[in-house]
Order: structure tokens, then C-alpha cells, then sequence
């Protein structure tokens, strides 16, 4: 081998440094590579987290590692709103990618989602993948339309449940998949909603981050379970929340009413499969509109046939993309509060909020939207607003019917409790209320609404007050019925509603709500206002069920066949075929034994955990002359319910059978 010269050292010196660089280059240019599919996808929601609370928006009291994890593996986009500041509309919108312009569910606990929609899990399911749902919240129920598509869709019985009690109900779901198969999985954390009341280990902190800190390390466990499975590194996990809370930063303390920046501005973080794009920030404007079809397009399955969200990949590689803006509404100050409902289009670093007193923001200048430049900007605004109506005009000609759905008195007190179920305000009360002047109202009405359980007495003194100021206000006559149970002063309540009638005649919630008052004591007077209740709405389940009820305690027979009949008619569930059972089994005047005991087995069919529909059955089939039968569905009731009266009975069926 020859010796270098020193005249030629440094000639390849240089040469290095050229090779060195172009190197560099391209290894700089990494991210133009190809981003492998996920073979599992991994969406994960906490509820109630403003995107300012996280590490992600740089809040110094945060204590978040397992999005920080996310956030190193990850891709972050500074700029996501929810199209609703509530958690059943906006997961509404995650999961089908449609604005709740098209799918119509406005609020918690009173609508379902309509089973036309197309939903992400559905693809997921049709392409082999095993699809599960955990979620951590009552109004997250299957019944409102969510579970279509999931193999496994878990709920609590309850309001709520923790984080941590979530993800380790997830978790062992995780550990019984076999290693081949593929997942779409969702987990929902609830823990950051109020009342804040974070774990012990959290305490020193402030209690919001405190619980937005306790759903954080819930998700650090899903992350070590999906790392441990071998499952992480291939995964997409996308982490969003489906809106934020107020802090009272615009007055509201809690979320529903306003569409400021603490409200529908959300976290969102995308890792992509082999850390892809790891580290890289984005500040577009998104919508959650838009996690859908970038949750398909990664997972390598055709996009869903209609779909307001666009695939987020172009931004998660860097690409350029066109200006988009986002779009979010909130009906609740309107359908719980008789207030005007809000609309806000996002576009660039302006925000316009249309209300009855309108207002524009410049984002990058005021972020924390106290200073209204609305008229300052006058065509800026007028641009905005027409840009808003022709969106809203343009689906609003696609919208879905989402159906009433009926929920069972324990669960609508629950949900009352919360604050998500309210009446809105009398008709020939005040109309068009600016939120922003009605939120003191609604913020001494969720306190009490939260004092009722443990001090009534006091919260009915602070709703009394409420309705000196705004005598028609509905949601907090609703309040005050609970108030005056809490205080065992039935009598009165029925009496505060029969006064609010007479100047509210149409509300069907009231008079349905009179009617379960009155029926314990006076079934006629209960009869009358569920009879009024079908009047003003003649499809109403709750009302024509609840009138047969009625008819039946006063001993018409023929007319609560009738009422029963429709009320299944309206509603082919398990308690009216209970019901109508139970009726025709035991109603002289109208007795088909035969008939009643296919009904009670459809039912069965539907709830077969139900004692009350063993019970039925049994009877059924004593009527029929089949008591051995008889005796079988008896002992069922009774295994899962031991009751005296089920006991009781089942003795007797076991006499005539001469057991």
C-alpha cells in the first residue's frame, strides 16, 4: 500500500466532509420515508382536558410522563378543537368522523346515535380486526349508539368509574388476545371531570391537573401492557380529549355553555408505528372530525363512505396542506337552559363565536380571548359569519334523526346529578338569552345541583332563589324536585309542578315528572298527566307506558291493554314486553296466558338477568298449566333475586305442583 501524500490529505479531507454532509442530508430526510401501517390501532380519550392543563400545551403544574412519552414517540398537533364542549356529541364525531351537524346528538343522556352512520370500529371489525370499547362514564353507554361495531363493549353500571379501574379491566382484555390477532381498541378516562378528586399520590397538586394526572398514569399502564405484549412499537396510538373546562376563565366553571378556547381546544397526539415522525409538532387547525379517517388510512382500510374529517397524513409527514377551519356548536345553553345556542368557526388565528351579542378573537395576539375586536373587524367578522352559515346550511341538509332514548329513573337521577339533564325555560319566559349573560344563573344551578345529596336544604334555598330571578326557568325546577325529595317533601313538589304547568302547559317533562310524583298516592291524577304527556308528544315511550301503569292501579283493564300495546308498539324493549306480559297473565278481563308467556320470553331474550321477567314467566306458564315449568322459572327468579315475595311465590308454585 502507498503512502498518502500530505498534498492529497486534505483534498480528501474535504472530500470526507462533502460525503459527511450529504449524509447528514439524508439523514435529515428521514421523514420523506414511507410510514409503515399499524398493525393495531389504540385510541385513548380523557375526558375534560383542555390542551393549556397538559405538558403538551407547556402548563408548569402538569405532571404528565405518559404524554410526554407520546409526545416524544409522537406527533403533536397544537391546534385540535371538538366540535362540541360535551362528551357524548364529540365522541360521537370521533368515532363516525361526522360533525354533530350530520349525526344530530347534541347532548348527554337523551339522544342515540343513528345505527345508519357508519362507524370507525365497524371497518376495523369487517377487516378481522377484534374491536373493545372501555369506557369510564355512564353517558358513554352502549345504549346511546357507541357499541356498534365492538366486540367488547364495557361499561360502567354506575355514573362513573376510575381510570384506574378502566385500564384494568383493558389490560386483562389485552392479556386473553391471542398474539396473532389485530386490535382496534378504545379506552375512555373520565377522572378529570368535576367533582376533582384526584388520588392521594396526586393531592399536592391542584386538583384538576391532580386528576388530569391519576388518568395519565392509568394510560402509562396501557402503555407498559401494550410495550410488554410486544404490541407498542407496531401500534398507532392516537390520545385526544373530547373537550376541555371552563375554570371559570369566562365565567363558566365547568363545560356545555361557552365555545372559548379553555373549551373546545383540545390535546392531540398521534404515534405513528416504529416511532415515525417522533417529535414533530404541527400547528394546523384540526378537528376531531378528523382522528376517524387518519385511524383508517394508517391502518391500511378504505376510508368510510361519507365522513366530514379529512386523513391527517399529509401533516403527520410534514406535507403542506391547505388552510382549513373548524367548526363547533353547543345546543346546551339553549336545551338545558332556554339560552341561546353558540356557534364558533375557527379559521387561521381568528375565532368568531356567533351568539346573540357576536364576537371575533385574534388568537395569536389575545389566546386567552378578553379583548373582542369584532367591531374593529367588521368584514373579518361578516366573512367569518357567512362562512359559518353556509357550513351549517350545507350538512344541516344531511343531518340524521338521533332517537330519544328512555333511561331508567336511577339513571336519569345520576345524570341529573352531573348536571347533564335539564328543561330548558318556559315558553313565554325570556328567549334568546345570551349565554354569556345567563352563566351566573346556570353557575348557582350546577352548585346546587351538586349540594342536593348532601345538604337538600341549602340547595333548595339557593334554587328558590334562582326561580325569584327566573321564575320559568325549567332545569331548575327539576332541581328543586330533587332538592324536596332529599327532604321527603313529596307532597310539595308535586304542588311546585302542578304551579309551573299552569303557566307552562306544553313541557312534557313536567308533566311526566308530575305523574311519577302523583302515582304513588293518586294513580287518577297520575292517569291525567300522563295523558296530557301523550298529548303534547303522542310518541313518547315514557309517557304511554307510564299511562298504562296507571290505568292499570285504577283497574282499568281494557285501557291499559290498549296503552300497553302502543307503549310497545312505540318501543319493542324488554320492560314493555315485560310489562304487557305481566298484564295479560294476571288481568282477568283481558287474560291470554299463551300470549303472555311468548312475550315474557322475548323479554327474556333481551335481559335474561332480569328476575322480575323470570317472575312473569313463571306466572305465564302456571296460567298455561305447565306449573312444572312454572316452578323452574320461579327458582331461576329466585337464585337471582331471594327476595321474600320471590320465595313466597315459588312455595306456591311448588304446592300446586304438588311438590
Amino acid at each position: 500500500m502507498h503512502a498518502m501524500s500530505d498534498r492529497a490529505r486534505p483534498g480528501l479531507l474535504a472530500l470526507l466532509a462533502v460525503l459527511a454532509a450529504l449524509a447528514a442530508s439524508c439523514a435529515e430526510k428521514e421523514p420523506d420515508d414511507p410510514i409503515s401501517l399499524a398493525r393495531d390501532v389504540v385510541l385513548v380519550v380523557f375526558d375534560t382536558t383542555r390542551f393549556d392543563r397538559t405538558s403538551l400545551g407547556g402548563h408548569a403544574g402538569a405532571r404528565n410522563p405518559s404524554l410526554d412519552r407520546l409526545a416524544r414517540d409522537g406527533v403533536v398537533f397544537e391546534r385540535a378543537y371538538a366540535p362540541v364542549p360535551v362528551t357524548l356529541p364529540s365522541h360521537a364525531t370521533l368515532l363516525t368522523g361526522r360533525s354533530p351537524l350530520v349525526h344530530g346528538i347534541r347532548q348527554n343522556g337523551t339522544s342515540r346515535l343513528d345505527p345508519a352512520i357508519e362507524r370507525v370500529p365497524e371497518r376495523f371489525q369487517q377487516a378481522g380486526f377484534r374491536t373493545a370499547a372501555f369506557v369510564s362514564a355512564l353517558v358513554l353507554d352502549a345504549r346511546f349508539g357507541l357499541g356498534q361495531g365492538f366486540d367488547v363493549y364495557d361499561s360502567p353500571a354506575r355514573a362513573e368509574r376510575s381510570a384506574q379501574e378502566t385500564v384494568g379491566k383493558t389490560i386483562a382484555w389485552l392479556h386473553q388476545r391471542e398474539s396473532h390477532e389485530r386490535l382496534f381498541l378504545w379506552v375512555h378516562f373520565y377522572d378529570p371531570h368535576l367533582p376533582y378528586e384526584p388520588p392521594a399520590r396526586f393531592s399536592a397538586l391542584d386538583p384538576y391537573d391532580g386528576e388530569i394526572a391519576a388518568a395519565d398514569a392509568a394510560l402509562g399502564r396501557l402503555l407498559g401492557a401494550l410495550d410488554d405484549l410486544g404490541r407498542l412499537d407496531a401500534a398507532l396510538v392516537a390520545f385526544v380529549a373530547d373537550h376541555g373546562e371552563g375554570l371559570s376563565d369566562h365565567g363558566e366553571e365547568e363545560h356545555g355553555i361557552f365555545l372559548y378556547e379553555e373549551a373546545i381546544h383540545v390535546p392531540l397526539v398521534v404515534k405513528l408505528p416504529r416511532g415515525a415522525r417522533a417529535g414533530r409538532r404541527v400547528a394546523d387547525v384540526v378537528e376531531l372530525a378528523d382522528v376517524a379517517p387518519t385511524l383508517l388510512a394508517r391502518a391500511g382500510l378504505p376510508a368510510l363512505a361519507r365522513c366530514e374529517g379529512g386523513d391527517l397524513t399529509p401533516a403527520l409527514e410534514g406535507r403542506a396542506a391547505a388552510e382549513r377551519a373548524a367548526y363547533a356548536e353547543s345546543h346546551v345553553p339553549e336545551d338545558a337552559h332556554g339560552f341561546a345556542p353558540l356557534f364558533a368557526w375557527v379559521e387561521g388565528e381568528r375565532k368568531f363565536i356567533d351568539a346573540p351579542r357576536a364576537e371575533l378573537y385574534d388568537l395569536a395576539e389575545d389566546p386567552g380571548e378578553t379583548r373582542d375586536i369584532k367591531d374593529s373587524e367588521t368584514a373579518v367578522a361578516a366573512r367569518m359569519l357567512a362562512a359559518l352559515n353556509a357550513h351549517r346550511a350545507r350538512l344541516e341538509g344531511e343531518a340524521f334523526d338521533a332517537a330519544a332514548v328512555r333511561l331508567e329513573q336511577d339513571e336519569r337521577r345520576a345524570l341529573e346529578q352531573l348536571g347533564y339533564l335539564g328543561g330548558g325555560r318556559a315558553a313565554g319566559g325570556a328567549a334568546r338569552i345570551d349565554p354569556k349573560d345567563g352563566i351566573r344563573v346556570y353557575n348557582r344551578l350546577r352548585a346546587a345541583a351538586l349540594l342536593v345529596e348532601s345538604d337538600p336544604a341549602a340547595a333548595r334555598a339557593e334554587i328558590e332563589d334562582v326561580l325569584r330571578l327566573d321564575a320559568g326557568n325549567r332545569s331548575a325546577l327539576v332541581q328543586l324536585e330533587r332538592a324536596l325529595l332529599a327532604l321527603d317533601r313529596r307532597a310539595e313538589a308535586s304542588a311546585r309542578w302542578q304551579e309551573h304547568l299552569s303557566r307552562d302547559p306544553g313541557f312534557l317533562e313536567g308533566w311526566l315528572r308530575l305523574g311519577a310524583l302523583q302515582g304513588q298516592d293518586d294513580p287518577a291524577a297520575a292517569a291525567a298527566s300522563f295523558r296530557r304527556a301523550a298529548l303534547i308528544e303522542p310518541d313518547s315511550y315514557e309517557a304511554v307506558y307510564n299511562l298504562a301503569q296507571a290505568l292499570r292501579q285504577l283497574g282499568d283493564t281494557r285501557g291499559a291493554l290498549a296503552a300497553y300495546e302502543r307503549a310497545l308498539a312505540l318501543d319493542r324493549s324488554a320492560q314493555a314486553l315485560n310489562a304487557l306480559a305481566w298484564h295479560l297473565a294476571t288481568a282477568a278481563e283481558v287474560l291470554d296466558p299463551a300470549r303472555a308467556r311468548e312475550l315474557a320470553r322475548e323479554a327474556l331474550r333481551l335481559e335474561p338477568g332480569q328476575a322480575e321477567y323470570h317472575d312473569t314467566l313463571a306466572e305465564a306458564l302456571a296460567g298455561s298449566g305447565d306449573l312444572a315449568g312454572a316452578v323452574a322459572a320461579m327458582q331461576e327468579a329466585v337464585r337471582l333475586d331471594p327476595n321474600p315475595l320471590f320465595q313466597q311465590r315459588l312455595a306456591d308454585f311448588q304446592r300446586r305442583a304438588g311438590r
